[in-house]
Parts: C-alpha cells; structure tokens; sequence
C-alpha cells in the first residue's frame, strides 16, 4: 500500500492516493488500456503492407508498465494494468523491428480499475520516417 496525498477511508474501502489507488485486501484492481490506431485514417490490413509496418509497440510507463506488441493489422491493442496513473508512446515497427514512425506521446491517463479506457490514434504520413512507402489507400479510393 503506497500513500501519496492519500486518505485511508473506513469499513475496508480502498485506499485512495494521488499516486495510485490500492485495495486493503486481495488483488489489485485491474483495468484495461485500449489503443485503436490506424495509418493514415485508414485500419485496411493493405496499409500495414504498404507501409512495411508488421506491429505497434506501446510503452506504457506508470506504477506497473511494460512494453507492449502487437500485429499490425489487429489495429487494436488491449493492455491490462493496475490501477495508477500511467503515460505511453506508440510507434509503428518494420518485420526487423525497427522503428517506421516516430513515437506517437499519448496524453497521460488514469486507470481506476474495473474499467476501460480507449484511446484512439491515428500515425499520419509525416509521422514516417520513410515517406516513399506509406500506404495512402483509404476507405473511399476501395469501395465500389
């Protein structure tokens, strides 16, 4: 149990701090981070290939963070993380793992547990660090 401005309240409630909110007894409460992304406003599993983008790796840092990945062409990412305050990046990797955008810095976010937070971001073509093989195909140019 960590105490930062926090206040201990009565009959087994939580403890609530500024720092992070912590059960008296059992497991912590856990709650889940939801990053929907797209290239380019478009979430068409061809922007993965014609970017050369194989996966999103989000680093989330707080009172438990880690470092996160997942397919391209999920376009969706789910983290569960104790109940904290937290910050993160995202950026786009190529198969070798490298980076094929900059870090996208996600506006700071709270997890109170028992809940979930969506996070939609979009990596626009200046965010590439190679502009020659960024996929520009949207929804519109596709359809019949």
């Amino acid at each position: 149990m960590k105490l930062c401005l926090g206040a201990l309240a009565i009959f087994a409630l939580p403890v609530v701090s500024a720092c992070v909110v912590t059960p008296l007894y059992g497991a912590p409460a856990i709650g889940t981070l939801a990053i929907d992304w797209s290239i380019a406003s478009s979430q068409y599993p061809d922007a993965c290939v014609q970017s050369a983008v194989d996966a999103i790796e989000v680093r989330v840092r707080g009172s438990r963070g880690g470092v996160f990945t997942r397919a391209c062409e999920a376009f969706v990412i789910r983290v569960d993380l104790e109940a904290g305050d937290y910050n993160a990046t995202a950026v786009l990797l190529d198969v070798a793992g490298n980076p094929r955008t900059t870090e996208l810095n996600l506006r700071p976010f709270v997890i109170y547990g028992h809940d979930e937070l969506s996070v939609p971001i979009d990596f626009p073509p200046d965010s590439f660090l190679d502009h020659s093989t960024v996929a520009t195909t949207s929804m519109e140019a596709i359809a019949p």
